[in-house]
């Protein structure tokens, strides 16, 4: 959710859970624009993680009137009204792109078997007609080969193929049953990063103090990239739904 919310409070007290709890007047929070993660909503409050004085404070806000099915909001900058009774949220969005070679390997690991570290060849069917092609239904990809390619690869048939990711771009090695490259195909870069975006529709992100951890709630394990100081600052530190593209 990137649209501004505005939500209107029940009163001018909030509990700061950060410290010893102790009831304090919203009014006396800087009226500027503040720093705010880990926005959750409920039916009668709103639990935030506000930038104060170089301090995340934990504040829970009672609430008269909010939208309906909000999502939890990673991050955004809030403002309150200067009477104290609207909160205006305004989403971030934050941005972790995975374009380096190694990214994206570990990355595709992690969809084909679970874990970032670990690589293992794929099943691959061979289609001769009506359109040559390679079929990977672990990847939902099918990859065009030309008619030669596709009658030779028959007859070496059980196959697997081996997709790896270097500096040089992404390379398909199929293999037969001895382990012998009968075919090598390159892949894009492109191509790869859509097919993976396509295989995890529900992930799931959070952050912790160096790393967000990418999970899918069909997946075992996680895949993990280092992030900043600031991304840490804008990400959850509990799973919340990401758009992969």
């Amino acid at each position: 959710m990137n649209t501004p919310t505005q939500i209107t409070l029940s009163n001018s007290l909030v509990i700061n859970q950060s410290t010893t709890p102790q009831p304090n007047e919203l009014s006396q929070l800087p009226d500027e624009v503040l720093a705010a993660k880990n926005i959750q909503f409920s039916k009668d409050s709103i639990t935030l993680d506000v930038l104060i004085d170089r301090h995340w404070q934990t504040l829970r806000l009672g609430t008269a009137n909010a939208p309906q099915n909000l999502q939890k909001i990673a991050s955004a900058n809030i403002q309150l009204s200067p009477d104290g009774k609207q909160l205006n949220i305004m989403p971030n969005t934050t941005t972790l792109t995975l374009n380096q070679p190694v990214q994206l390997q570990r990355l595709l690991n992690y969809v084909s078997t679970g874990t970032e570290v670990q690589s293992k060849p794929l099943d691959v069917q061979v289609v001769v007609s009506p359109t040559p092609k390679l079929v990977i239904n672990k990847l939902n990809a099918s990859i065009l080969i030309n008619k030669e390619v596709a009658q030779l690869l028959i007859t070496e048939q059980p196959l697997k193929v081996v997709v790896s990711t270097t500096n040089k771009g992404t390379q398909l090695n199929v293999i037969n049953r001895f382990a012998d490259t009968v075919h090598m195909q390159p892949l894009s870069q492109a191509k790869l990063t859509k097919l993976l975006v396509a295989l995890l529709p529900s992930a799931q992100l959070q952050a912790t103090p160096k790393l967000a951890i990418l999970t899918h709630p069909q997946k075992s394990g996680s895949f993990t990239t280092p992030i900043t100081n600031q991304q840490v600052s804008e990400l959850p530190n509990t799973p919340i739904k990401v758009n992969l593209i």
